[in-house]
């Protein structure tokens, strides 16, 4: 499971990525600057890829499992490759270092093997992205069919029970980040919905809390981003964001 929410200010963004995985999943390294991708971004040491980045133009990647297709896709690319898939991981980084702007599937399938990787959604959020031009774009890659929309948040992942997890959360997310806000138009407070609403535990402390916590499985991190007309800065909180009150800070000048 993984949970991606955002909201668009008058000069920019802000994104925050839930990031949920294996209890036996080796930890993450945290963000760091790569001057040569010219981005920050956190490293996973077990595909060595990403799963989130924001580059100094203020542009973002998120990236989350497509599960429901997942099976399907890996006797494909086994029985075609007789290999198993790339790290989807890997994306985000050959984006990076190809300097890709996409906006179509053309662009994007101009840049990436598509054939390489299992199901995937990915999300670009444009360097330019405010109040006048708020369009994100996602890509959708089933393991066979690559589309592209325009998502609203929340954007959720899940392995198990996908309809319960969905509906639950994006419900939270209606009364927490919605309707919930005193002054609906002050960043501030949208910014503080959306942490609390990442680290809740509503109904209760389990599988289908935004915070997730099974028994093989928890959240791991949680990554902010927040893009202004000069700065871009990436916050992130390692491990459960119920357990983090204050995160390490890179800032990026535009």
């Amino acid at each position: 499971m993984c949970t991606l929410t955002w909201f668009v200010k008058p000069d920019g963004y802000q994104l925050f990525f839930n990031r949920d995985e294996q209890r036996s999943r080796v930890e993450a390294i945290t963000p760091a600057f790569d001057p040569q991708l010219n981005a920050a971004l956190p490293i996973d040491p077990q595909g060595t890829g990403t799963w989130i980045a924001t580059a100094a133009s203020g542009a973002s990647w998120c990236l989350l499992n497509l599960y429901q297709y997942q099976q399907g896709a890996d006797e494909y690319t086994n029985t075609k490759t007789n290999s198993a898939p790339r790290s989807r991981g890997k994306i985000i980084i050959d984006l990076l270092n190809a300097l890709a702007d996409p906006r179509s599937i053309e662009e994007f399938k101009a840049c990436i093997d598509l054939k390489q990787y299992a199901p995937f959604t990915l999300c670009y959020f444009p360097p330019e992205l405010d109040a006048v031009n708020p369009a994100v774009i996602a890509f959708c890659w089933d393991g066979s069919k690559l589309s592209s929309f325009n998502p609203t948040s929340p954007l959720i992942s899940s392995a198990v029970c996908l309809a319960q997890v969905l509906k639950q959360r994006e419900l939270l997310y209606q009364t927490i980040c919605v309707h919930g806000l005193q002054h609906e138009n002050r960043v501030q407070d949208k910014h503080q919905a959306h942490l609390a609403f990442h680290r809740s535990h509503i109904p209760q402390k389990g599988m289908f809390s935004v915070c997730m916590h099974r028994e093989d499985a928890k959240t791991v991190s949680l990554t902010e981003i927040e893009v202004s007309t000069n700065t871009t800065k990436m916050t992130y909180y390692n491990g459960a964001p119920c357990t983090k009150d204050k995160g390490e800070c890179i800032e990026l000048a535009r």
